[in-house]
């Protein structure tokens, strides 16, 4: 199809550092193991949407195509989610797909209790979605795990705002990432809200546990090279919008004492949201507990209400939903387009306003089926072993790297102690680990951080457990105690939290002294054992 008689639709080198989406009129779907590879292929040839208006224009081009729309959703439900067939080829040189938005699926754990964390989508396809976007450059189109992790750190902000706190996250490579974007929304948050200055507020670092999905994504470039773009994630293809979306799942640690905003920022591009002026979006925010929403998801529920929800970074009454979401309608009028709030009401006739976006809806879904497969599948008890305990006492984190020394440490707590501890390499059955590591963080009264190289526990696994726990130290009430084991390595090269706590050296791979020190660390937070 030509698209030179678009104003919103380039050639991909051309828009290179807006929001793109290329557009596909193949795609090449394997079924890989319990997952889906999607083979693509672009140049800077291709012709991408580079804004929200982009998208209604190749809509538009496309005409009227409803009948064939549902026929292949029919066939890509089938192949996703039903497991139908083993490769799945679609061509549509007059229906191309977008490629690709970038999402993630925040499952928040807070007091205890854990929840999917949605977003109010006012727009076409309106309803409760996760945070995604569009990618912004030729890295992020063949790195969509960078578009992930920048839309969630881009939309996700955290505060205390009691004790002045904000959260940052960080990468996988340890640093802290922020981002001009996020600065500026904290500054439009700032002319909201003068009386909270959350720029001045003292930052915390809290890291996502990602969970491993089954899907991934091959990208083949002009010369036939191919190069993977991105693994352990979920797939969402939508034939509605002619949309393609990459998501993964993010598992967040929060204490109580935490608000939610969001921090995405519209407006000012060209022709973008039929507005230059730049706001922030200032979407609600549900948190659903995740037994009761999927308990409904799987009974056919076409209206989910939140049990806690959050607007302007403040929680409000859940109970207020629907006035909330009202109010919200009223104040983004003078910047969306009559379409769209037509759109909105036509929902809210029908009664689906409260309903789940598709790209929430099938990722929770394909979530759900794949957490029924791995358990039918799941290993088998061992013979002999006693049932996993509701609760622990000590908590071992380590890196991959240092499984050895901490099966060395779990052995001797077992034998020695009378206490009960987690190690991941035998209590992890269970397929839903996110929620097997929080319970087991949640009950523990001492985490034990096992190292042989400081590096290894910066590592996202391992960081977002202790870094987890060390919250709980400063905010829970009950006493805990957090203790380094290390071999070969400088105690000052630890993370700086780590190196102020107490640290136990292990002098060589037979140093049972070490190993009994660290008892009498572990048994300080047991005063009674």
């Amino acid at each position: 199809m030509d698209y030179s008689d678009c104003k919103f639709v380039r050639r991909l080198y051309e828009a290179e550092n807006r929001y793109l989406e290329v557009l596909l009129e193949a795609l090449v779907l394997k079924r890989s193991g319990l997952g889906i590879e999607l083979e693509v292929q672009f140049d800077r040839q291709s012709y991408v949407v580079w804004n929200e208006s982009g998208k209604t224009e190749v809509r538009l081009k496309m005409g009227e195509r409803q009948g064939k729309t549902r026929e292949l959703q029919r066939r890509l439900d089938a192949f996703l989610l039903q497991g139908e067939g083993e490769k799945l080829v679609i061509e549509q040189p007059n229906s191309p797909f977008r490629y690709a938005s970038g999402g993630t699926l925040p499952v928040i754990w807070m007091e205890g209790k854990q929840y999917y964390c949605l977003y109010f989508r006012d727009i076409f396809p309106t309803g409760w979605n996760i945070v995604n976007g569009g990618c912004d450059s030729w890295v992020e189109l063949c790195r969509l795990s960078d578009t992930i992790e920048r839309e969630l750190r881009e939309e996700l902000l955290i505060i205390d705002p009691a004790n002045g706190k904000r959260f940052v996250f960080k990468d996988d490579l340890g640093r802290s990432l922020d981002r001009p974007e996020f600065a500026e929304a904290r500054r439009f948050w700032h002319k909201q809200r003068p009386d909270r200055h959350i720029e001045d507020f003292e930052e915390h670092l809290v890291t996502p546990r990602w969970l491993t999905g089954p899907d991934s994504v091959r990208i083949a470039d002009v010369e036939g090279e191919s190069v993977e773009a991105i693994s352990d994630c979920f797939l969402n293809i939508r034939a509605e919008d002619f949309g393609i979306e990459v998501d993964r799942i993010a598992n967040i640690r929060v204490v109580s004492d935490v608000v939610f905003l969001d921090g995405e920022v519209m407006g000012g591009s060209l022709g973008a949201h039929g507005s230059k002026r730049r706001r922030l979006v200032d979407a609600p925010i549900g948190l659903f507990e995740t037994s009761k929403f999927d308990s409904l998801l799987q009974s056919g529920a076409v209206e989910f209400l939140p049990d806690r929800l959050y607007r302007s970074a403040q929680e409000v009454d859940a109970k207020m939903t629907k006035q909330i979401v009202e109010k919200f309608l009223e104040d983004i009028r003078d910047w969306r387009n009559e379409k769209q709030i037509r759109e909105f009401m036509e929902c809210k006739r029908r009664g689906v306003l409260y309903d789940l976006c598709p790209i929430a809806r099938g990722i929770i879904s394909r979530y759900l089926r794949l957490s029924e497969t791995e358990r039918d599948k799941g290993p088998t008890p061992i013979e002999g072993r006693l049932p996993r305990r509701e609760g622990f006492d000590v908590f071992i984190s380590y890196g991959g790297e240092d499984v050895r020394l901490a099966r060395r440490v779990y052995n001797y707590i077992q034998k020695n102690t009378g206490l009960s501890s987690f190690f991941s390499e035998e209590e992890m059955t269970d397929t839903d680990f996110g929620k097997v590591i929080n319970d087991a963080l949640s009950s523990a009264k001492c985490l034990v951080a096992v190292a042989t190289n400081p590096e290894h526990l910066k590592k996202p696994h391992p960081e977002h457990e202790w870094n987890s726990f060390h919250l709980e130290m400063l905010h829970g009430k009950e006493k805990r105690q957090i203790v380094s084991f290390i071999y070969g390595c400088d105690p000052m090269d630890l993370p700086w939290v780590l190196r102020h706590k107490e640290v136990v050296v292990c002098r060589s791979e037979r140093d049972r002294g070490a190993l009994k020190r660290l008892e009498k660390r572990i048994r300080l937070a047991f005063p009674t054992c």
